[in-house]
């Protein structure tokens, strides 16, 4: 019983072994897919982030040369720039219009100090010395006189001292001066504008050099052509000798037909009836229709002429019959076969002639008479052998 026992317990304990390791066989082989897929979906991710690094930092690079540039125009710095930019973008005016503005702004305070009170000094009507402008940098200008502005009560004059200073596009910084909060400004741009201040030169040195890598290309190919030109005149020269008019021409041959049986298929199976099979079909039985019109015709024209040759030959016919003189043949094959002692062979007019046997009792004014007549149907007998009509009288 002892022994039983153990080897049940074993035998269980084999199973569920067995079990056990089949699946941890299974979880490995899946946990192995998983690490696939994860590797794969890594690679395609550090692929999208390399591919957005690169033009992030190209945007970057662009946007900082972009206000080294304007810092140089203006005086204003990179990070003041920014700001301002900023103030522009959320009162719905463009931010490149910055600079242009800021420096109309220069302008008015520069001739303002050159005349203190005089026609062209619009600050001294908001309070604002031109001297004392004229000692500040141009953030604290723009600032100080967008402040001065705001504090004028009449719209009507606060629209025309922003005009006066900063051109036509005065109008339209009234609401940058009313709606901008420059410390919710701040709090949006966080440090970006101090760090595009540090490295804006940096990165204007590097948007030129940028600008001109393909000049690299342009080396490039320049010394690849220097080296081949000599060589590749001469085959050019030879191609310039061809005409290729034939070619063309046998080219557009070939794909007219291609593009008819293009078009003929695309059309039967778009139902176009230009273009298609119906269409095919029914200008197939236009063209059978004409074609039996014209042998209709021709048969039509065929039958008129025979019509007018049948009556022709009728009416010469008739006219032959109406002479006076005309003798019936088989009046005349009936006297003739009534002269005695001739053949069959030899019963002819001639031969009759030569017997000088009469068809009367009388042979005087009969036989005189009979004699005429016979010259008279020779006659007639002789104009119908070449007049060609009237063979059937010999």
């Amino acid at each position: 019983m002892a022994s039983r026992s153990i080897g049940g317990v074993f035998a269980e304990l084999t199973l569920r072994d067995a079990k056990f390791r089949g699946g941890i066989k299974k979880a490995g082989a899946a946990l192995k897919k998983f690490g696939g897929m994860a590797i794969k979906a890594g690679a395609v991710a550090a692929g999208a982030m390399a591919a957005g690094l690169v033009v992030g930092t190209k945007k970057t690079i662009a946007m900082g040369a972009e206000l080294d540039h304007l810092s140089s125009q203006t005086g204003v710095a990179v990070a003041d720039l920014m700001r301002i930019q900023q103030a522009y973008k959320d009162n719905g005016k463009s931010a490149e219009s910055a600079g242009k503005d800021i420096n109309k702004m220069q302008r008015a305070i520069k001739e303002a100090a050159d005349d203190p009170g005089g026609s062209m000094d619009f600050f001294a009507e908001m309070g604002l010395s031109a001297a004392k402008l004229m000692e500040m940098n141009p953030t604290q200008q723009f600032e100080a006189i967008g402040k001065a502005i705001n504090g004028v009560e009449n719209r009507t004059k606060r629209t025309a001292l922003a005009m006066d200073i900063f051109g036509r596009s005065g109008g339209q910084l009234l609401t940058v001066f009313s709606g901008s909060n420059m410390d919710d400004v701040n709090t949006s741009l966080g440090r970006m504008p101090e760090i595009m201040q540090e490295f804006s030169g940096e990165m204007e040195r590097a948007d030129t050099l940028l600008g001109r890598l393909p000049n690299k290309s342009d080396q490039f190919f320049a010394g690849f052509t220097g080296g081949i030109i000599n060589q590749l005149i001469p085959s050019l020269e030879t191609v310039n000798g061809f005409d290729f008019t034939t070619l063309g021409e046998s080219l557009g041959k070939s794909l007219g037909d291609v593009i008819a049986h293009a078009a003929f298929l695309i059309g039967t199976l778009m139902d176009i009836p230009e273009y298609g099979f119906s269409g095919a079909i029914d200008r197939n039985s236009a063209a059978f229709d004409l074609i039996k019109q014209e042998q209709d015709e021709a048969a039509a024209e065929r039958k008129r002429i025979a019509n007018e040759e049948l009556a022709y030959a009728a009416a010469r016919r008739q006219e032959h019959l109406a002479a006076p003189d005309f003798i019936e043949p088989i009046v005349e094959k009936a006297a003739i076969a009534k002269v005695p002692n001739m053949r069959e062979s030899d019963r002819n007019i001639d031969d009759y002639q030569r017997s000088g046997l009469s068809l009367s009792k009388d042979p005087g004014k009969v036989q005189d008479k009979v004699l005429k007549v016979q010259q008279e149907i020779r006659d007639i007998l002789n104009s119908a052998k070449t007049d060609g009509q009237l063979n059937w009288a010999m």
